[in-house]
């Protein structure tokens, strides 16, 4: 809206947003090895968790099993456990789907899916990030807070 307001002709504005690229490590979509990864370690707030989750659910590969690395989001103050039991409860985790998250309130996303009906042996909380992700063959969702240096879990070739 802003470009259009500065007289940016929509065809241009088109063209523009067609070659838009975000950030390294900013709401990445990488395609390795025949496996999409979602990658975001820079930022995790509620709205940005759910808006990336539904972008990673409509993009990844029907029938692939998913991989949820999930880091906590920090600094939301007291209202804390219940965004993160929210979150655990909009995880819909298929039979061949796997959750891994580490934070300070890890408990609350698995006690989240507890409660949204998710198979728990399906849900592991973290001390620290494994190299899971190198091995795991299916489309990986990658997002949290800076503070849990997420990046750390790609493969080499990402």
């Amino acid at each position: 809206v802003a470009a259009l307001e500065l007289g940016v002709k929509p065809a241009e504005l088109r063209e523009r947003l067609a070659g838009w690229r975000p950030g390294k490590l900013r709401g990445e979509m990488i395609e390795r090895e025949g496996r999409l990864l979602y990658v975001d370690c820079y930022n995790a707030n509620p709205a940005s968790m759910a808006d990336a989750l539904t972008a990673f659910v409509a993009l990844a590969p029907v029938g692939q099993p998913r991989l949820y690395v999930i880091g906590c989001m920090e600094e939301l103050g007291p209202e804390s456990p219940a965004y993160h039991r929210a979150l655990g409860r909009s995880l819909n985790l298929g039979a061949h789907d796997r959750l891994l998250v580490i934070g300070t309130q890890a408990a609350a996303v698995c006690a989240g899916v507890a409660e949204g009906g998710g198979r728990g042996e399906a849900v592991e909380s973290l001390e620290a990030v494994t190299s899971v992700v190198a091995q795991w063959r299916g489309a990986v969702f990658i997002k949290g807070s800076r503070r849990y240096r997420l990046e750390t879990v790609l493969p080499a070739a990402a």
